[in-house]
């Protein structure tokens, strides 16, 4: 059985992502506390899984970032040098586009388990309030991978709930755009809306929360939601919306919907994915807030092409996504590497 041996000052919330993958494709991980020997010190270790093998000797990097910044003493470092959000000029320079993941965790007994054994390394990082909060978070609200799934559609309801994020980069862009997707799926006939914005802890970048919460005061939901009630409610509804988050980043929820083969409204995406989303087949692409209101009476009024988002967007995480495409992908990259160095 081959071992890959992870540096242990991953976060288990972003990261677990690629460690099931890692588990799959090498048959065991190995947790290493201190961070594995010869990896160069990176600015953080809070958006990077950085690992190696020993047979076959691979050592490889899956950066989960929101910005498009590389770290270049690990890109240095790496054969192989994963990265969600990719833009088009990293690509053409050997990056590997892996798109985007999100927070998953084992069965209870072992993310206990895992949880425990990485506590002192991450903390030793990151520090411990930070840490104990992460592993909280890990333990108790992220779901399991099986739980995302295709379910059950009503074609007459639309769901959406979504953090009220203060970061400068969402400002003019994200947030007024998914707030125009809800206000008008709320006013839309023959629909029945339920959702808003959860409001997020202030950043330094942003303006004070209560800003953010005035100008959305209509669409404020001021109460937690389980994640087991998101996943249901999301499957439900018979459209999602898609737009850049956080440094025009992949989010979560695009990874998300195409989990669970959602029909899915995007704006155009800035990072590349490993395969393009192509409009019509995998997602119903828009490119002005002009457009939502057709976007929704065109999935609302035509089942038959709602159907087949559903099905292409699952096909595609199926295809090129999940923990286990992904880190295929990377490996393939980083033994590609090892044999033609040049």
């Amino acid at each position: 059985m081959t071992v890959a041996r992870v540096d242990g000052r991953a976060r288990l919330t972003n990261g677990f992502f690629f460690i099931e993958g890692l588990r799959h494709v090498f048959g065991s991980v190995e947790w290493v506390s201190g961070g594995l020997p010869g990896v160069p010190e990176a600015e953080h270790f809070r958006r990077f899984v950085v690992c190696e093998s020993a047979d076959p000797a691979l050592r490889m990097v899956f950066d989960y970032g929101d910005s498009a910044d590389l770290d270049e003493k690990l890109m240095a470092w790496a054969h192989a040098y994963g990265k969600v959000n990719c833009t088009a000029e990293q690509r053409d320079a050997g990056v590997v586009p892996i798109g985007p993941p999100f927070g998953i965790r084992p069965g209870r007994r072992t993310a206990v388990g895992l949880a425990v054994r990485a506590l002192i390394p991450t903390a030793a990082d990151v520090g411990w309030k930070s840490t104990i909060a992460e592993r909280r978070n890990f333990l108790l609200r992220t779901p399991q991978l099986a739980d995302f799934v295709p379910g059950v559609v009503d074609p007459a309801y639309l769901f959406y709930l979504g953090s009220l994020w203060e970061y400068a980069s969402c400002l003019e862009v994200a947030n007024p755009l998914r707030a125009a997707w809800m206000r008008t799926a709320r006013q839309s006939a023959g629909v029945v809306f339920e959702g808003g914005f959860l409001p997020y802890p202030s950043s330094p970048e942003g303006p004070p929360v209560g800003l953010q919460v005035q100008e959305f005061a209509d669409l404020i939901w001021d109460r937690r939601m389980p994640i087991e009630d998101w996943i249901t409610k999301t499957q439900m509804s018979f459209a999602v919306f898609n737009t850049p988050a956080v440094e025009d980043c992949l989010g979560w929820k695009l990874g998300q919907f195409l989990a669970l083969g959602k029909a899915i409204v995007t704006l155009p995406l800035t990072r590349e994915m490993p395969e393009p989303l192509v409009h019509g087949r995998h997602v119903h692409e828009i490119e002005s807030v002009e457009d939502i209101p057709a976007a929704i009476e065109v999935l609302r009024s035509r089942p038959e092409y709602r159907q087949q988002l559903q099905t292409e967007a699952r096909s595609y995480w199926d295809e090129h996504l999940g923990p286990i495409n992904t880190v295929r992908r990377v490996a393939a990259a980083a033994t590609r590497r090892v044999a033609d160095p040049t």
